[in-house]
């Protein structure tokens, strides 16, 4: 009205049903007319006009949009074309996509497939706003975590309301107020996403849904392609360095130079500045080799290296982890005290490194550290992937170069093993045979000089007995100068454990002795015993004119077994002779066995055994004494080459065990005894002494069960006669040899009888100890008893206090558990197993039915057709818990079956009452809990009750006041 407007007249725009707008016609001035039906008629004509116009107009700028779009989508596809390197497709595709949605920022995010996890891989725009967001996510995590967990796209959302936007904070604080994400998958592998920020919002419409799939699948597609491409060329060049790798092993089998080269190779193809390599024996690190990328030398270092081998293998945390996973440990950042020891970084200038593992037989052998020392960079998967093909390759290597060295020292083992053999294989040259073995012992280990000695009789001393290259001048030295044990303490150490002991500087080495080691040049020794019969009979000295001799395991071992060659030869001279004497007293026993089995007759036996008593000893006469019944005297009953003159004082003389000192002597120790001048010992009878002179007399009591039953006496008339070990063990063997024939037969039924009752008891305790299940304790009790005692028809029945019932809780009829009923019976009433209840004693009887009259019980029809019956008590403590018992059987069960029986059912009752125990102690547990939860309920009630009375006295205090 203001503007003068005095007519109007409105007409909407529409096109096929749908408004478009309005077209306005209007009048001004006081002196306008009013719009009439012919102007309604003319502006309806141009509002159709209008409408299409408008249409075709928005049609037309939605096709140019779109052919934008399509321009757009083309420059993409040409971009993340242009190239297959994977960081510069990942710009391209950042660039691009910031281009075609007019975008200030983008993230392009990959997803690993080891771990999994989403790592923004590239960011176009602000690097302070990328620097404040996440850089990993995991599928699910955020809006792009959203994205590629569901594998929907995330069109244009706000990123102030959306609560999958996890960085909106500083999103917004950036200016972003739009954000969308769309998945990048090819098939059914997601690859990741890409997220865009925008200042404003961007209609979504279904055309751009669809150019932002086709960009999502050009990108995947494009990415796909450089992973491939990149895939490609790195295992190409992995390839190529691996086969220069197995160049380099291929070319030799010499450790030391297959090393260096191999070090300086792992560098070079791995990219980094130094490879270092260690070998692990056991707990003990052998450090092999570190090298430089491009070979120079750093002594300093090298001499830091050998020291690795000071500190234990898994005190070092990256050696722990190795040997853990089996795989490569990266440390990115050396300086960290928890990982890397600090002195290994001051020494070798660690900056970050990566220690792989050899792995051979899945046992780690040691580790390859390849390690950056100018500047610390990160390790690339390429990296990881590379060094461990190499040092698979480098372990294969060095397993294949020990075993190469082995062989080496093996042959040279062998070699001398047999130069030495062959050397005392020949017949024997008196001393000259230690001289020979010195010569070769020199030649193998090219020692100055070689010296053999051999342990003096009293065995406090070694003299020398050959040698070789042994100096002039120092030849009688060694000759009249004997090695004094005592002297030489570490030397006796060495003698007394059988293994050898070296020293690279003899004249400064305080264990020598100084009186020795003053007379010789300095020089360095390796000592090792030999033994014979696995005791150290001599030695051999390796000496070098020089010191500083260092001397390797494998030298040591090798000496070893020289020295237990020379002293196997020394030990087969002795068994040699410990056979003969051996063969010589199997002779005896065996002519002695045979007189004792030729007759039953005593005094003919007894003459038999004397006369090989006499022979074997070269005796002058021998003479055997019975024990009589008091267990005190003994009675002449034979004699070989008693002198007549003398036969009858041997016949009338009887002597004491008691009250005889010598002969005491002899039954107290039950070993023979012996005297070499008998006429002056005081302890023999002087009956013996003044009436029977002799010089030697033997006495060998005759044992049996440990119990001495006889004895016999040897003489020897003038000779003065010494008995070695030997000799004595062997008369105490043909003593012993008749009363050992007599009782063998019946101990050894009776051993293995209670060998097997011994089992089953063992196993039984086994199988019930621990076990709280009384079914398991029955079953485990039929099969033990099985074992030993005919139980095809066996019961166990157990005490039920409570009931004041017996429960039959095994029944086997011809070997088949029988349920029949009844299963229960009351007290007295079960056949002889209620009297073994009421008495706690064994019963067995060979007539079950005779037995039940005599005891006055009713017999239980099954068992009185069976005949045999053994019961036994299970009883723990003072309490009898049940009866197992057996009836039937192929024969009448004895005393013996009776005592092993009632073993069995002892283990039983213990472990049953273990049962009981648990099983009242369980219940007494759950009425104690309902006493408590019942006592807490009452206490609830009485609160509850005090509460209420307290609530009505108020009231009534109140409404007291009221009225």
């Amino acid at each position: 009205m203001t503007a003068g407007v005095r007519s109007v007249i409105v007409q909407p725009l529409i096109l096929r049903d749908r408004a478009l707008g309005v077209l306005t016609m209007s009048r001004v001035g006081d002196d306008a007319e009013p719009f009439g039906a012919e102007d309604l008629a003319l502006l309806q004509g141009f509002a159709a006009h209008a409408a299409t116009a408008i249409e075709n107009a928005r049609l037309y700028e939605e096709a140019t949009r779109y052919a934008q779009r399509l321009r757009a989508l083309e420059e993409v596809n040409r971009l993340v074309s242009s190239s297959l390197e994977p960081d510069e497709v990942l710009a391209n595709l950042a660039r691009a996509i910031a281009q075609f949605f007019d975008a200030a920022f983008v993230s392009v995010w990959g997803l690993d497939e080891t771990t999994g996890r989403l790592r923004r891989a590239l960011t176009h725009g602000d690097a302070g706003v990328a620097s404040q967001l996440h850089q990993e996510l995991s599928p699910g995590e955020g809006a792009v975590g959203w994205v590629v967990e569901h594998r929907e796209p995330i069109l244009w959302t706000d990123v102030a309301t959306d609560p999958r936007i996890i960085d909106a904070p500083a999103l917004v604080r950036a200016g972003f107020a739009s954000f969308t994400a769309y998945p990048i998958a090819i098939g059914e592998r997601v690859l990741g996403a890409f997220a865009v920020h925008r200042t404003t919002s961007w209609a979504a419409t279904p055309e751009t849904a669809s150019l932002m799939g086709s960009l999502a699948a050009q990108a995947a597609v494009a990415l796909e392609n450089a992973r491939l491409y990149s895939e490609t060329t790195r295992r190409l060049t992995q390839t190529r360095a691996l086969l220069e790798v197995a160049e380099i092993l291929n070319s030799t089998l010499d450790a030391r130079q297959l090393l260096k080269r191999l070090a300086i190779k792992v560098a070079q193809v791995c990219g980094v500045d130094r490879c270092s390599i260690e070998r692990w024996e056991g707990d003990r690190v052998v450090p092999l080799m570190s090298q430089f990328a491009d070979g120079r030398k750093m002594r300093d270092m090298w001499d830091q290296f050998l020291t690795v081998a000071d500190r234990p293998l898994r005190e070092v945390v990256v050696n722990a982890r190795a040997i853990e996973t089996r795989r490569p440990v990266i440390v990115e950042d050396a300086s960290d005290p928890a990982l890397t020891p600090p002195d290994w970084v001051d020494a070798f200038g660690l900056k970050a490194y990566m220690t792989v593992p050899m792995v051979r037989q899945d046992e780690v052998i040691g580790v390859v550290t390849l390690d950056y020392c100018e500047r610390a960079r990160p390790f690339a998967p390429w990296q990881v992937d590379l060094a461990s093909a190499v040092v698979g390759q480098i372990a294969l290597a060095l397993e294949n170069t020990r075993l190469y060295a082995e062989a080496q020292e093996r042959l040279r083992e062998t070699t001398t093993l047999l130069a030495v053999g062959r050397v005392l294989s020949q017949p024997d040259a008196g001393g000259d045979v230690m001289r020979r073995v010195a010569a070769e012992v020199a030649r193998a280990f090219g020692a100055d000089m070689v010296g053999a000695y051999l342990l003096a009789d009293r065995k406090e001393r070694l003299v020398a007995v050959g040698g070789y290259h042994v100096p002039k001048d120092l030849l009688r030295f060694f000759a009249e100068r004997p090695i004094v044990l005592d002297h030489f303490p570490w030397l006796r150490e060495s003698w007394n454990a059988g293994r050898a002991v070296c020293s690279g500087d003899v004249v400064n080495d305080p264990r020598f002795d100084r009186g020795w080691v003053e007379n010789l040049p300095a020089h360095s020794v390796l000592f090792v015993p030999t033994l014979a019969h696995g005791q150290p009979v001599g030695g051999l000295f390796l000496v070098w004119w020089h010191t500083g001799r260092v001397f390797e395991p494998a030298e040591i071992r090798l000496v070893e077994g020289v020295a237990a060659q020379v002293g196997l030869a020394m030990e087969n001279a002795d068994l040699a002779r410990q056979t003969q004497a051996k063969l010589a007293e199997t002779q005896t026993l065996l002519s002695v066995s045979r007189a004792l089995s030729s007759t039953l007759d005593v005094q003919a036996l007894l003459r038999h055994f004397l006369k090989a008593v006499a022979t074997t000893l070269g005796a002058d006469c021998v003479g055997a004494w019975l024990v009589q019944e008091d267990g005190e005297w003994m009675e002449p009953v034979a004699g070989y080459h008693i002198p007549p003159d003398r036969l009858d004082a041997f016949r009338r003389f009887r002597f004491s065990l008691l009250k005889h000192a010598f002969y005491a002597e002899a039954a107290r120790t039950k070993r023979p005894v012996f005297t070499s001048d008998a006429t002056n010992d005081s302890r023999l009878p002087a009956a013996v002494r003044e009436d029977g002179r002799h010089r030697t007399q033997l006495f060998v009591p005759v044992i049996v069960k440990d119990r001495m039953i006889a004895a016999f006496a040897a003489v020897w008339w003038e000779r003065a006669r010494e008995f070695s070990d030997d000799e004595i063990a062997l008369i105490e063997a043909i003593a012993t040899q008749a009363g050992v024939a007599l009782e063998n037969g019946r101990l050894f039924e009776e051993n293995r009888q209670r060998l097997e009752e011994l089992s089953v008891l063992h196993d039984l305790s086994r199988a019930v100890t621990g076990q709280l299940d009384r079914g398991a304790i029955v079953e485990a009790v039929r099969r033990h008893v099985a074992r030993v005692l005919d139980a095809r028809n066996m019961m166990v029945i157990l005490r039920d206090a409570e009931r004041d019932e017996l429960e039959i809780v095994l029944r086997l009829t011809d070997g088949v558990d029988d349920p029949r009923e009844p299963r229960r019976y009351p007290l007295g009433d079960i056949g002889l197993m209620s009297v073994v209840l009421a008495t706690n004693r064994p019963l067995r009887t060979d007539d079950y039915a005779a037995a039940c009259m005599r005891h006055g019980v009713e017999p239980i029809e099954d068992s009185a057709s069976l005949g045999q019956w053994l019961g036994v008590p299970m009883t723990a403590g003072e309490q009898v818990l049940g009866v197992i018992a057996l009836r039937g059987g192929a024969r009448p069960f004895g005393e013996p079956d009776e005592r092993l029986l009632l073993n069995i059912a002892h283990l039983a009752a213990l472990a049953l009452r273990s049962v009981r125990l648990y099983e009242e102690r369980t219940r007494a547990y759950g009425e104690l809990a309902a006493a408590q939860d019942q006592l807490v309920r009452t206490e609830k009630l009485r609160a509850l009750g005090e509460m209420a009375s307290g609530v009505a006295h108020d009231f009534n205090n109140l409404l007291a006041s009221v009225l």
